[in-house]
């Protein structure tokens, strides 16, 4: 069949969730479209960011799959970007938006388009239906039609080892310990670390200390138009208020009274400072209320970056100044095991390997994940080989580009590529760049805590070749 373009569908999607993205690749290719997916079409030595563009204005449609790791992806929004570009320019072109992960957020470009639901691992034919439906631009209609029964995904069940190493533990233990004297903590983390086991961690632990049915999470709506009234409702949601939450009021009196039958209670929040200004301030004044209201039962983690960072350090919201502050540690050896099993990584290695890795990723969550690609059947790790490869891998390109767009960035960037020690280390960093590069993991307190320097060799040396020296 004559096809005018080179692609029928761009996939765009965080790699965090490229296992999943992967398989729903695969059902579309069984269906015999031509998938444009990263990890299929890029070559090595190819430069990354000029195949995606020139991907999506090749492309007849382009499928976007919105997670929470999405939200956090400054790339994925950049595909976004292009894609709407690419709309304007042709008629024809399509964006069909497919949700995926438990606590999606409230993209506001999500509310004007009819999104295909993937969130419900049960429903996954009816999903894929309709999104067939979608790609051939016809109403799908009350019966399920499939021409290939597709390969169903099982990563939303993928079960964490109640069995933590002793370093998890003890990182664990310590971070608790500080609810003793701090009724609200603060916990900052760079760019992918607060995810998978270490975050369920953290609540399967409140979980043991607080008994299950008194902990919940709180994911505030993302949407900078989110009214008063939604954003509480879905706060509501999430504490699974019995009586129904329309407002400020409801929330505090509903949590209130939980906290009165239910005795201590443990309150997780993420994504606090991606809500909008209004919410923030009428959150922070409710559980200002909670926590005078119930000094010794009310148990508050806030859980964010460089934007939770801000409203911390310059006082925007006085409640916050009240909290405990907390960084999140470097990962050990220990986590590289962990991180290992989360993978399903099923080598044997030793802890020389394992340190190995840990000092050649810079201890970076998301490059130890990649160093295990690169582990031989008896757990021999090739650190010429990875160095090698992982230059043209889209991860770190993904994490420059930005930089490189900006003239003013660009230079000053250069010369930090050339220093050992980046600059000295300071609780709030002031100079944009700077604070830029350690909240998106690209820099790192140095073993004295008093320096910032590069995670790895291999940052500096992708760095040095996206510049251009």
């Amino acid at each position: 069949m004559y096809r005018p373009k080179q692609y029928d569908i761009f996939l765009s999607h965080n790699s965090e969730n490229k296992d999943w993205v992967r398989i729903l690749a695969q059902n579309l290719k069984a269906s015999h479209y031509h998938v444009f997916l990263d990890q299929w079409e890029i070559k090595g030595g190819q430069k990354f960011v000029p195949k995606l563009y020139d991907a999506i204005k090749n492309a007849r449609m382009g499928i976007i799959v919105v997670s929470p790791e999405a939200f956090e992806s400054g790339w994925v929004k950049e595909e976004y970007e292009q894609m709407l570009i690419q709309e304007k320019e042709d008629p024809q072109f399509i964006i069909i938006p497919i949700l995926y992960g438990s606590h999606v957020p409230d993209f506001p470009f999500i509310k004007s388009r009819h999104c295909i639901d993937f969130r419900d691992p049960s429903a996954y034919r009816k999903a894929f239906y309709q999104l067939m439906c979608a790609i051939e631009n016809k109403p799908p209609g009350p019966d399920i039609h499939l021409t290939i029964e597709p390969e169903i995904p099982d990563f939303q069940n993928k079960c964490v080892s109640s069995q933590l190493q002793d370093g998890e533990k003890a990182f664990l233990n310590d971070f608790f310990e500080m609810f003793l004297t701090k009724k609200a903590v603060l916990l900052f983390s760079q760019a992918d670390r607060l995810k998978g086991i270490l975050k369920q961690s953290i609540i399967g632990h409140a979980q043991t200390l607080f008994g299950e049915t008194n902990v919940c999470e709180i994911i505030p709506p993302y949407s900078p138009d989110a009214d008063l009234n939604t954003y509480f409702t879905r706060i509501g949601e999430d504490c699974q208020c019995p009586d129904p939450v329309t407002n400020a009021v409801d929330f505090s009196s509903a949590f209130g009274r939980r906290m009165q039958s239910q005795g201590r209670q443990f309150m997780m929040i993420t994504g606090f400072e991606h809500s909008n200004e209004h919410g923030q301030k009428a959150l922070a004044a409710e559980l200002r209320i909670l926590n005078e209201r119930f000094p010794d039962t009310f148990y508050l983690l806030i859980c964010g970056g460089e934007k939770l960072a801000d409203l911390y350090y310059t006082g925007t919201l006085s409640f916050l100044n009240q909290a405990e502050a907390y960084d999140l540690p470097e990962l050990t050896v220990n986590d590289v095991f962990l991180l290992m099993e989360e993978q399903h990584c099923t080598c044997q290695i030793s802890n020389q390997t394992a340190l190995d890795i840990l000092t050649h990723s810079g201890s970076h969550p998301r490059l130890i994940t990649q160093c295990f690609d690169f582990l031989d059947q008896d757990g021999h790790f090739h650190h010429e080989k990875y160095i090698e490869t992982q230059q043209t891998k889209p991860f770190i390109w993904q994490l420059f580009t930005p930089f490189v767009r900006d003239p003013r960035n660009k230079d000053r960037l250069c010369e930090l590529l050339k220093k050992d020690v980046v600059t000295r280390f300071s609780p709030y960093l002031y100079d944009p760049l700077i604070k830029s590069l350690y909240w998106k993991n690209m820099i790192k307190k140095d073993s004295t805590g008093k320096n910032l320097v590069w995670r790895c060799e291999l940052l500096k040396l992708v760095g040095r070749n996206i510049m251009g020296y």
